[in-house]
This record gives C-alpha cells, sequence and structure tokens, in this order.
C-alpha cells in the first residue's frame, strides 16, 4: 500500500520504509554500523551510502575467497596424494604377478645363454623386474611430490639395496616355513625397517637428538653420524628380540640368523647404506613438513609391499620345488 507524497521524505513511501525514488530507510536515525574504517554505511539523513556498502560487500567476498582457499589448502595437504597411492596399487599388483609367476617359470629354457642354475635365475630375474617397476613409481612420486632428482637418485638406491637383501640374499629356507611362519617373519623383520626409517624421519623433523643437529658440525658429518647411530642401535634392538629369549625360537629369529651367516660383513655394510640413503632422501624433502610425512608415509608402504610380496616369493618357491 502506498502512501500519499511525503515533501519531507521527497517520494512515495511504501510500507517497507522505503522510498520509491531514493533508497532511503524509513526512519532517518537508523544507521547500519558494520565494522568500516569510514564509520557506518548511512548519511546522518538515512541514505544508504552505496559506495561503502559495496566496499563492505567485496571485502566480505574476499575474507570468504580467502577462507575457502585456506580450507582447501588444508585438506590437500594433509591428504596423500591420490596418484601415489594409485601407482602403489599398480605397483602392488605387479609385484605380485612377479613374484607369483617368475618361480613357476623354466627361464633356464628362456635364457640359456646366462650360466647360472635355475634357482639363482630366478631369483635375480624377479629382483631385477622388481627394481624396475620401483624406479618407475619412485619417478611418479617425485614428479608428484615435487622433489629434486637427488632425492630420486636416493630413494631408488636404498630400495634397491632393500629388494637385493629380500630377494637374493635371503636364505635357503625356502619351502620349509609354514604360511604362517613366513608371514610372523614378514611382520617382524618389517617391523626393524619401519623402525629406522621411523628415527630418521624423526630426526629430520628435528624432534629427536637436537642436539646432534645443533653441534658445531657439517650437515654430511650430522647424517653421517646419526646413520651409524641408528645402524647400531637397530642391530642391538634385532639382537636383544630376537636372539634372546624368548623370542629366540620364533622363524624371525631363524630368518635374521641365517641371513647373517656366512655374509655377516657384506650384509651389514648393505644395511648401513639403507639407513644412509633414507637419511639423504628425508634430508631432501624436510623443508616442507607436508612433503616429508608423504615421503615417509611412502617409504613406510614400499617396505610393507616389500616384506608381503617376500612372504608369497618364498612360498611359491617353496611350491615349486626351488
Amino acid at each position: 500500500m502506498v502512501e500519499p507524497i511525503s515533501p519531507l521524505r521527497g517520494g512515495l513511501v511504501v510500507q517497507d520504509g522505503v522510498t520509491s525514488t531514493i533508497f532511503r530507510f524509513d526512519n532517518s536515525w537508523t544507521a547500519l554500523d558494520f565494522p568500516l574504517p569510514d564509520g557506518p554505511m548511512t548519511t546522518n539523513k538515512g541514505e544508504l551510502d552505496f559506495k561503502k556498502f559495496n566496499l563492505f560487500v567485496s571485502s566480505w567476498k574476499r575474507v570468504m575467497l580467502l577462507l575457502n582457499h585456506k580450507i582447501t589448502m588444508t585438506k590437500q595437504t594433509n591428504t596423500f596424494p591420490a596418484q601415489i597411492i594409485t601407482e602403489l596399487t599398480v605397483f602392488t599388483a605387479i609385484g605380485a604377478a612377479i613374484v607369483a609367476i617368475v618361480p613357476n617359470f623354466n627361464l633356464t629354457k628362456y635364457l640359456s645363454w646366462i650360466s647360472t642354475d635355475e634357482r639363482r635365475l630366478k631369483l635375480g630375474v624377479t629382483a631385477y623386474l622388481l627394481f624396475v617397476i620401483t624406479a618407475l613409481l619412485l619417478w611418479g612420486a617425485r614428479k608428484a611430490l615435487k622433489l629434486p632428482l637427488s632425492w630420486f637418485m636416493y630413494a631408488t638406491m636404498f630400495n634397491g639395496l632393500i629388494i637385493f637383501i629380500k630377494f637374493i640374499s635371503s636364505p635357503n629356507t625356502y619351502g620349509k616355513l609354514s604360511s604362517t611362519s613366513l608371514i610372523a617373519t614378514a611382520a617382524g623383520v618389517g617391523l626393524l625397517y619401519i623402525f629406522g626409517a621411523t628415527c630418521v624421519y624423526l630426526f629430520s623433523q628435528g624432534k629427536i637428538l637436537k642436539s646432534l643437529s645443533s653441534a658445531s658440525k657439517s650437515s654430511e658429518e650430522v647424517k653421517l653420524l646419526f646413520a651409524a647411530g641408528t645402524f647400531v642401535f637397530v642391530n642391538f634392538l634385532r639382537i636383544v628380540i630376537f636372539l634372546l629369549p624368548p623370542f629366540s625360537k620364533t622363524a624371525t629369529a631363524t630368518y635374521l640368523s641365517s641371513i647373517f651367516q656366512g655374509g655377516g660383513l657384506i650384509l651389514s655394510i648393505i644395511l648401513f647404506l639403507i639407513i644412509l640413503g633414507v637419511v639423504e632422501a628425508f634430508d631432501r624433502a624436510k623443508n616442507d613438513k607436508t612433503t616429508l610425512r608423504n615421503v615417509y608415509i611412502l617409504s613406510v608402504s614400499m617396505i610393507i609391499i616389500f616384506h608381503v610380496l617376500w612372504a608369497i616369493f618364498v612360498r611359491s618357491l617353496g611350491v615349486c620345488g626351488c
């Protein structure tokens, strides 16, 4: 319903308190005190200052956009990259096919030019194929996490050495271990690897041995000292946990004893190089906490996958009588 023209308000006044010609509030003393630096958005006559109102709206739009961007970035940084999850899934599937199929092939028939026995040939071919797909996985991870080439080199090095130990230097107990013993052995040894990787991760974060990091030594000396200390500590745990009661009679203890027999010095050197490679790889990612965390998750995931593949491989070799 429209009221008559009011000479005081200069237009037709409608029931909602706004004139039809000029956007005015019915009460001339009404003021919207929004927190703008230039004061309220109405004049002392009650007229809405559109300039200030537009400034207010645009300011809040910017605030909401920034908040939305921050929430989106937080979700992205707190999530392990989907690309690497996909690559790990494909890697596991291809690796499982390799360790299950290769032991059942008569490789000497196809690789007769290699002068070695069937068993060693299967070990070598399996390790080589696993190394190839590992390198491809790490290259994809490097792209996804935007890491330097040196990270790829160190990551490939220590993962290649793990493959060498697990699939070439393993003990001659194929076919003698039950499925339960294989799983227990893979879990026990895998935990030692994960413990070592976790120590390196915490050191790279600065959560342990801060005095070593702040010591008057070069970064290379610090990393070398830490790698040596981690190697000694992990081996101490190996001896205390698996070579002394009550775990000295377990399948894991048997595996560790047999793998260190004969070539213990060489194996120790390889294990030290693995730890040093992990230290160097993590050092390349420590400038960004999210990237470092993702590298740690990737490393632990690959350790678990390698030990699962090892159990399948050993079982496959036992079934085929190799």
